[in-house]
């Protein structure tokens, strides 16, 4: 049921990119697909893998037992049992609503195509972060808050926001180097082979395990021991492959998009950054590939800037419309592989 909803969402936003985008209804329709999608986050009823796992963190922390989960989570959990009459669902609306709505008022912000980055943003973004892992997906919607005052170097807010990041989820700590980004020039020879340089790392067996032990903070330290015992005696635990197909994808896109910058930042004055910390996204994931979950985690908190870059590869072509269907084509098979090869979400 929730798959057949998320899959009728996804091709109405392909409807809305292509028939009334900058048009007087546009406001609107954002605000009832952004409504729509915090329903269905809200309401999906173990669809996920991730369901019974938040509900067993739960009832631990409203029982009164300590459990190693970000503050925020805490405190949402004791507002729920004391204020919302002890009912779960609250928990996972509230989570909808702060992860799915910030990310719509980001898109809304940072982009002229929001139809688009909405059907970016399902085919992905939505099943891993808020149908799935939704603390990382507060942290991911607040990361494309930190843009602004990235770009105006406005430091103070950065750390407000990276700070409230951190304590939805952890992994958002990772943010803190994108400090040193400058929001106003890209080096293309370094971005063009900031990839390759990663594979070549990745091919000489790198081990960046030690800079990790480096993080003074015990909760992240008991994780990544977690990520290593689990790595090395779990069959469970799913390895980085870089050579899989939409890692690849990814990688194309952002060449393509370090190519075109100057065209792109001219539509666009975020362009810089945001590709910048997607390629660094993308990088993170060669150079950590030994340690899956710190992999994948980086890696996905920073390539939450796809939703954002990817309809910008309309702005190289000509013919508009026309160009529309790469960004459709790249998120439906995007789509169609977290849901029926990956299976981010149950199919019954």
């Amino acid at each position: 049921m929730v798959v057949s909803i998320v899959c009728l969402l996804f091709f109405l936003s392909i409807f809305c990119s292509l028939t009334c985008p900058k048009s007087r209804y546009e406001q609107p329709l954002l605000i009832i697909l952004t409504i729509l999608l915090i329903f269905v986050a809200s309401f999906r009823d173990g669809a996920d893998h991730d369901y019974t796992t938040y509900i067993e963190y739960y009832n631990t922390i409203t029982s009164g037992f300590s459990y190693s989960v970000e503050p925020s989570f805490h405190l949402i959990a004791k507002v729920v049992k004391y204020i919302f009459f002890d009912e779960v669902l609250i928990l996972f609306a509230i989570y909808a609503i702060l992860g799915i709505g910030l990310k719509a008022y980001g898109i809304y912000q940072l982009t002229e195509f929001r139809f688009l980055s909405i059907v970016t943003y399902i085919s992905f973004y939505f099943l891993m972060h808020d149908l799935t892992q939704m603390r990382a997906g507060i942290a991911s919607a607040l990361l494309l808050f930190c843009v602004k005052p990235l770009y105006e170097r406005k430091y103070v807010l950065f750390c407000i926001l990276v700070t409230i990041a951190s304590l939805f989820h952890y992994s958002a700590l990772a943010l803190i180097p994108l400090a040193f980004i400058n929001p106003y020039s890209l080096q293309k020879k370094i971005y063009l082979f900031l990839i390759p340089i990663g594979y070549a790392l990745c091919f000489v067996h790198l081990d960046v395990t030690g800079l990790l032990y480096l993080i003074p903070v015990a909760d992240i330290q008991s994780k990544i021991q977690a990520y290593l015992y689990l790595q090395s005696y779990s069959d469970d635990v799913e390895m980085p492959n870089i050579f899989n197909a939409l890692f690849l994808i990814r990688c194309t896109v952002a060449t393509f998009l370090v190519f075109y910058a100057d065209l792109l930042f001219a539509s666009n004055k975020y362009v810089y950054i945001l590709i910048k910390i997607y390629v660094w996204g993308l990088f993170s994931f060669l150079i950590f590939s030994s340690v899956a979950g710190f992999a994948f985690r980086i890696s996905e908190l920073y390539g939450i800037v796809e939703i954002i870059l990817l309809p910008y590869i309309t702005i190289v072509f000509v013919q508009k419309k026309l160009a529309y269907i790469f960004p459709i084509m790249i998120s439906t098979f995007i789509l169609y592989i977290e849901l029926f090869y990956v299976k981010l979400l149950s199919l019954s």
